[in-house]
This record gives C-alpha cells, sequence and structure tokens, in this order.
C-alpha cells in the first residue's frame, strides 16, 4: 500500500495504463494469482523489518473431531528476544546494567505494598534480575457483530512519562518525620508508568481468539489455551529465561481488566453481577461487602467490610480460575485480580455521578422552566456545546437524549453512556455549570448546599486523575496523602448526594458497585501510609486505558484480515508495527549490553 491506495488498486491502475498506450499484451491479466498482502510480507521479511519472534501453534480437537489450530507467541520467545536486542522495552532503561539496580528499586518499594509476594520468598537475593509484569484481558469488536478476545502481558516500567514530585501537601492528614524524608527510595519515585507513548511499545500480545468460532469451541478454547498460557508465565516466574549469561525472571504483580472479564475468567462466587432488590448479596471478589450485615457503601478505614478482606476464596474449589497457576500469593490469590481506575470511575462511577448531577440541575428549571425532558435536554447540550467552544475542547457526543442517559422515567437512575475522554470533559463542564448555577440565585436556600457539593466533588473527581496521570508509579507519602484526601473526600461528597437525593425521593447518584470498588482503592492508600510506608504504590499501576487503546488496535486488525487466518497475521502486524514504532521513537538509544555475565 502506497499513500493509503491498495495494492489491488495499483495494479487495475498500472494495466489501464499499459492499455492505453497500446501495450494490449501486458494489459492482459495473467493465470498465476496475485497475493498482494503475501507478497507484501515477504518483502518487508526480506528487508528485516520487525521483531524476528516465531510463533507457535495450538491445537485444539473439537467434539466432532476437527482439530483447530491457533496461533500464539510464547511469551519466553518474545521476552528472550526483547532482553537481546531491545531491552529498554522492558526494563524502561537502555542500559542493562542501570536497569538491574531499577529493579531492585522496584522490589524493595513493592515489599511496603505487597510483602507477601512469592518473590519474596523464593528469589529474595535475585531481586534485581526480575522484571515485574502484568497480564491483561478484554473482549473488542469483531467480524460478524462478534467479539475478539485479546490476552496480553506488559512491561510495568515505563519508558515515558512523568516521575514523582514532592510538590503536593495533604491538609489534614499526619505524616512521620521519617515519611517526610524525600530521598528515601529515591530511584523507585523516578520509576515511570507505561500510560503514555504508543501501547504496541510496552503491551505485548500472547494470543488472539476471534468469536465467530461458536459459543461452545469458543468456551473451552479459551479455558485450554488461558491454562496453557498461564503456565508459561509460572515457568517463566520459577525457570526464567537466560540472555548473556544471566537468568531473567517475569513476576506478575497484578491481572488487569474490567469487572466483567475478572468474572468470566475467574468464575467467581462473589461479583459486581450479583444484585437483588429483596436481599443482600455479595458483591467483591476481595471482601464480603454486600452481604448481611457488611454494607458495601460503609467509609472509613475502620469500615465493617475492612475485617473480612481476604478471608476465603471467591470461587468454588471444584472451579478454579484459569490464571491460578501464576505465582502470586499463597495466602490470598484473589488479589491477583485488581480493581481498574479506568473502568471503576471514568466509565463508571463518574458517568453516574455526572449524569445525576446534570438531571438534578434539569430538574430544578435552570435550563428551561416546564418542558419535556428531551427539550431540556437539548438546552443543555447547547450550554455544553457553548462551553466546549469558549475552551476550545471538543467532544465526541453530538446531542444529549434520555437514551444517552439511559432514562425511561423518573424511577431511572440516570447516567451518562460516553467515552472515558468524554465523561470528563463532562465532569469540567459541571463544575463551570455548578458555579454558574450559584450566581443565578434562582435557587432555594436549601437547593444550596447540594450545589456547593456536587461542585467540590466534581472539582475533586478531576483532580483525581491529573494526580495520577501526573504522577510515577510510585509516590513520595505527601503525594500519597493528599491523594487519598482527594478520593476520600469525592467518595464523601457522592454518599452526601445520594443521601439527599434519597430523602427527596429522587432516583439520583445510584451507589452502584463501582463505589465500593473504589472505597478499596482509597484504603490501600490508607493502608499504607498508616503502616508508616516511605514510598505509596500509585493506582496508575492498574490503570487500563492504554490497554482499551491496545484492543482496540487489535481489534481492528482482526476485522480486516481473513477470519480463517486471523490469529496468525495479526500477531505478525503487531510484531513489523511494533518494530517500526521502537525505531521511529528511540532509534537513537542504542541498548548497552554488559562484557561479562552473572557468575
Amino acid at each position: 500500500m502506497a499513500d493509503g491506495v491498495p495494492a489491488t488498486t495499483c495494479s487495475r491502475l498500472k494495466e489501464a495504463a499499459q492499455a492505453e498506450f497500446g501495450n494490449l499484451q501486458n494489459s492482459v491479466k495473467s493465470e498465476k494469482k496475485y497475493n498482494h498482502s503475501r507478497d507484501a510480507m515477504r518483502a518487508i521479511r526480506r528487508m528485516g523489518v520487525g521483531w524476528r519472534v516465531p510463533l507457535d501453534n495450538f491445537k485444539h480437537i473439537c467434539s466432532n473431531g476437527e482439530v483447530l489450530k491457533i496461533t500464539y507467541m510464547h511469551p519466553k520467545k518474545l521476552a528472550g528476544f526483547l532482553m537481546e536486542k531491545h531491552p529498554m522495552v522492558l526494563l524502561g532503561n537502555p542500559s542493562v546494567d542501570a536497569a538491574e539496580s531499577i529493579c531492585e528499586a522496584y522490589w524493595e518499594a513493592y515489599r511496603n505494598f505487597h510483602g507477601t509476594h512469592e518473590v519474596y520468598r523464593l528469589f529474595e537475593n535475585e531481586l534485581r534480575w526480575c522484571i515485574p509484569i502484568a497480564v491483561h484481558g478484554d473482549e473488542g469488536r469483531g467480524k460478524r457483530r462478534s467479539n475478539t478476545t485479546v490476552v496480553s502481558w506488559e512491561a510495568v516500567l515505563g519508558l515515558k512519562g512523568k516521575s514523582s514530585c514532592d510538590e503536593c501537601v495533604p491538609s489534614h492528614m499526619n505524616l512521620s518525620e521519617e515519611q517526610r524524608d524525600i530521598d528515601v527510595h529515591a530511584t523507585a519515585k523516578s520509576l515511570r508508568s507505561n500510560m503514555q507513548g504508543h501501547s504496541f511499545l510496552q503491551h505485548f500480545p500472547c494470543f488472539v481468539l476471534p468469536g465467530t468460532l461458536g459459543k461452545q469451541v469458543y468456551e473451552k478454547l479459551l479455558a485450554e489455551i488461558m491454562e496453557l498460557m498461564s503456565s508459561q508465565l509460572s515457568e517463566l516466574f520459577y525457570n526464567g529465561f537466560v540472555v548473556d549469561g544471566v537468568t531473567w525472571r517475569l513476576v506478575v504483580v497484578g491481572c488487569k481488566a474490567d469487572l466483567k472479564w475478572h468474572s468470566k475468567v475467574c468464575k467467581l462466587t462473589r461479583g459486581f453481577e450479583n444484585k437483588s432488590s429483596t436481599r443482600d448479596l455479595a458483591q467483591c471478589h476481595w471482601c464480603h461487602a454486600g452481604m448481611p450485615g457488611v454494607p458495601a457503601e460503609e467509609q472509613g478505614p475502620t469500615a465493617t467490610w475492612t475485617r473480612s478482606m481476604f478471608t476465603d476464596r471467591p470461587w468454588l474449589p471444584q472451579k478454579r480460575p484459569y490464571q491460578l497457576k501464576i505465582p502470586f500469593d499463597s495466602q490470598r490469590p484473589e488479589y491477583l485480580y485488581k480493581c481498574d481506575q479506568f473502568h471503576c470511575l471514568r466509565l463508571g462511577l463518574y458517568r453516574h455521578f455526572a449524569g445525576s448531577c446534570i438531571f438534578w440541575i434539569l430538574r430544578t428549571g435552570f435550563f428551561l422552566v416546564g418542558g419535556q425532558v428531551h427539550e431540556k435536554l437539548d438546552a443543555a447540550w447547547g450550554h455544553f456545546k457553548m462551553w466546549q467552544t469558549m475552551t476550545g475542547k471538543r467532544a465526541a457526543l453530538r446531542s444529549f437524549s434520555p437514551s444517552l442517559f439511559n432514562y425511561d422515567s423518573r424511577r431511572s437512575y440516570p447516567w451518562i453512556n460516553c467515552k472515558a475522554s468524554d465523561c470528563l470533559l463532562c465532569l469540567e463542564w459541571i463544575i463551570s455549570l455548578c458555579v454558574g448555577v450559584l450566581n443565578d440565585h434562582r435557587l432555594g436556600p436549601n437547593q444550596l448546599p447540594t450545589v456547593e457539593v456536587m461542585l467540590s466533588s466534581a472539582r475533586l473527581a478531576v483532580r483525581w486523575f491529573k494526580l495520577v496521570y501526573g504522577h510515577g508509579l510510585w509516590l513520595s507519602p505527601s503525594c500519597g496523602a493528599y491523594l487519598y484526601e482527594v478520593g476520600a473526600s469525592f467518595l464523601k461528597g457522592y454518599a452526601i448526594l445520594a443521601d439527599h437525593a434519597w430523602e427527596d425521593q429522587q432516583c439520583l447518584w445510584a451507589l452502584v458497585p463501582k463505589f465500593h470498588f473504589h472505597l478499596h482503592t482509597v484504603h490501600e492508600l490508607w493502608h499504607q501510609l498508616n503502616s508508616g510506608a516511605l514510598v505509596v504504590a500509585n493506582p496508575v499501576h492498574w490503570d487500563c486505558s492504554q490497554n482499551e487503546d491496545f484492543i482496540g488496535r487489535m481489534s481492528r486488525l482482526t476485522r480486516r484480515v481473513d477470519i480463517r487466518v486471523c490469529t496468525s497475521k495479526v500477531l505478525e502486524f503487531y510484531l513489523v508495527k511494533a518494530a517500526i514504532l521502537l525505531q521511529r521513537h528511540f532509534g537513537k538509544l542504542k541498548a548497552s549490553r554488559r562484557k561479562g555475565g552473572k557468575a
């Protein structure tokens, strides 16, 4: 393809030009069948473009005896290639010697966060050769209205981005003098996350599974290949791989995904999908929140659900998770499945918060006195569109409608069904909107406190992600305390608004399960600070923003190749694209290799 023109179009233009100039003999098509995609891949291989990583095949025997072949990429082969040719992709630094000290600093900081990880029990003296990684799985849009499953692993140590600062000052949380020492864990505080840069550079696919295989075949095949991948990651933990005489190990620090994927892969008996209006049901795989006597919305470090954390497993003994083979923590294996800030907030609680704020203001008559809901939403859209013009920001939304807010009647809890980026734009608009409502002086004195809480909560919601993305993997205690105050204050404001709506008999600010999962994130910050930790783990560790971009790109590739070869072709295209991106962004940096290996 040249300048976006397909190769077949180029061939037709060539034949037409030959016919126009009288070369009729050459214009006649030859009997030879041309495959432009195959010829292009051969040319790419001859030029040496792409990462030279061999692919493997997994064979699944169907119930009718048919053998189904799925191509996958062995993590050991890819990790070995990258450590030999491009170690900076895995280690965040082109120098292997410097990366060893970086890995050691990371694990010393991680000890404060999760000291019962298996890596400390088995490889206490080899932490400098242990590379932290995370595993991710999700589904994207495939062909024929089906879903494409993509499972990948990623390097935790980022190539680009910002490091931690020491400018954040908590307002009321007291820190010890030792925690205020900015020189402790200085290397760990300088580590960057993988949230910046192209998602292909530090996210590595294991396999792509199209959903067109059929439900029965798909479920069995997914279970088999997930167990195979877990066994391979377990081997990389215990045995590692050797490069230049050094045994490197891949250590999984968490599995990232949305709640739906966790429930599907882990076969959870306690999960977010447990909903009932008549009885209490467990909704968290970490604790017993939602069960009788354990309210999920209870806040504070001493909440009832904190005493039930990791006391028993959220799955049946005969239906164990696929990824249980991955070495992690024998005392609390469910801790492997992390709470994701992208899905819990930007695609979760924030959408409920924005939708409820907009509808509460609609009911005050600020935009339009009287009229139907769709007419008031049109007026609100005009205000939002004008705000975009004044601020120079652009949302992907094109209008406000009752269906966008999933609103059927006053018994419906509204939430805005939009992209994560648009959700943050709506929160920024709500900040300006609340200021305008307060200055309008048309509300009654009993309504002003609600607007003030909405304003402060919206500011806290926007500030949370600015802090999370504006820091590195590890925070100083001051930054961690400030982030804790922001998260806890937002949850408190949201609960106050939900209480006001309940008293006014309005269905607004629903206390959904994702409210509880954000409580866990805030509680983790408090637990680290209260234990006297000198460095605090940034929740950006488990953010899936880049993973969603990666899933979208991989799914787009599956829709552009033949379904019969998509499992292999997509991985081949990834290896080519990743090599081009690495050369484009970091072509001037050369990996420095040690002269001698480990004794």
